[in-house]
């Protein structure tokens, strides 16, 4: 009997084992049908994710669509309120002085005829088509040419209806049915340069270009205009101050009367939370040293790109800007053509590039340097004096 019941312990032991091994392989087969089950589920969710923001961003293109129909229809009667340009002699009996010898009648009527009432006119028949804000890229709004040869557009009153009729065309594209039913805003930037704008002329502009809606600006220039007192660094903080997602902003060789109105301006950089990409040419004018501005918007880490040339800059052996530099997280490309940096300033800033490794392109053009001083920034981004130096060279920067 001893024997008898032994055999059958091992007997029920091992089907014990056997009915464990199935549960296990049951539940193992179960355990990777179940994995798959929540993969399938899983790859089910983010595809219908997906498909939910495909018909978000279809519903969103549908809606833009059809306020950009709706305001084309609204508008296709539209015509221009300005009066039509005045004709060439009206600008020949002004006898304005174009500041060049060279720039006759022909070429002051040429520009202001092409590059204020024909751009004036065609961008706000543009804005009441609805067209703006249609296209992937984005929409670009001139006035004036950026050409250093072209003369000033001089301010008359035959100019200011033609601002105004800009003005209306802006606000209303701004306004449009479709303000508040999306949830992002339309890129737009904006060139103004070469041309004289008085209070009258500002105070118009600012009514459209800070006023918050459709759009949003991403980049604004001011280059080589024409203001009255602070009216110029007025009209660009009040742009800096309403357009929070402006990345590239440019005040270049507009007249500043201050110091109070330069330092305002820089403050205003160095906190606007998105700007990156800055030209602040010919800030400085004269002989006012432009070192502290520069040191002040340099410290703004999400800085990118500066133009800072034309601005004087002396540091009288100070360290602090090459300081910024060797330690700055995101500077690409600096600027600093036609300022007074010296043989000593150019052993600093050899200095901070071998610690420098964002910064790819350096302009120096028109300082004060010696051969010396070239030499040590050759030496800066190759010395080839021994394996070491090789190595601690900057191989990043272009120094231009």
């Amino acid at each position: 009997v001893s024997r008898l019941e032994q055999r059958m312990n091992l007997m029920e032991a091992s089907f014990q084992r056997e009915i464990l091994e199935v549960k296990r392989a049951a539940a193992v087969e179960l355990l990777a049908k179940s994995s798959a089950i929540e993969s399938r589920l899983s790859s089910l969710q983010d595809e219908t994710d997906r498909l939910k923001a495909k018909v978000m961003e279809l519903d969103e293109e549908n809606r833009r669509l059809e306020a950009a129909f709706k305001l084309h229809v609204k508008n296709s009667d539209w015509k221009h309120t300005a009066p039509r340009p005045p004709p060439d002699s009206y600008w020949i009996e002004k006898g304005y002085d174009y500041g060049d010898e060279d720039t006759t009648d022909d070429d002051y009527i040429d520009n202001i005829n092409g590059e204020f009432f024909w751009r004036v006119g065609r961008q706000s028949k543009m804005l009441r088509s609805g067209i703006c804000g249609l296209e992937d890229r984005t929409t670009e709004f001139y006035f004036g040419d950026g050409d250093n040869d072209s003369p000033l557009i001089r301010y008359d009153d035959a100019l200011l209806p033609h601002w105004v009729e800009f003005r209306n065309s802006m606000r209303t594209w701004l306004l449009s049915s479709v303000r508040g039913t999306i949830e992002r805003t339309y890129p737009f930037n904006v060139y103004i340069r070469n041309i004289e704008l008085p209070a009258n002329v500002v105070q118009e502009l600012s009514k459209c270009f800070t006023l918050e809606g459709l759009g949003h600006m991403e980049v604004f220039c001011l280059e080589r205009n024409g203001f009255q007192g602070s009216d110029g660094i007025d009209f660009a903080l009040q742009i800096i101050q309403s357009q929070k997602k402006m990345i590239d902003f440019c005040f270049d060789r507009n007249p500043v009367d201050s110091d109070e109105d330069r330092q305002r301006l820089v403050d205003a950089i160095a906190g606007h939370p998105n700007i990156s990409d800055c030209d602040l040419v010919g800030l400085c004018g004269g002989e006012i040293n432009g070192h502290d501005y520069l040191v002040h918007i340099l410290r703004k880490e999400k800085l990118q790109t500066l133009d800072f040339s034309n601005n004087s800059v002396m540091t009288a052996g100070q360290s602090t800007l090459f300081d910024i530099i060797k330690l700055h997280p995101n500077l690409v490309c600096l600027r600093l053509d036609h300022n007074h940096l010296n043989d000593e300033d150019a052993i600093h800033l050899a200095g901070a590039l071998r610690y420098n490794r964002t910064l790819e392109t350096l302009w120096l053009r028109g300082n004060r340097f010696t051969r010396m001083g070239v030499d040590i920034l050759k030496k800066v981004m190759y010395d080839d004096s021994s394996l070491n130096a090789v190595a601690d060279s900057n191989h990043v920067c272009i120094i231009e």
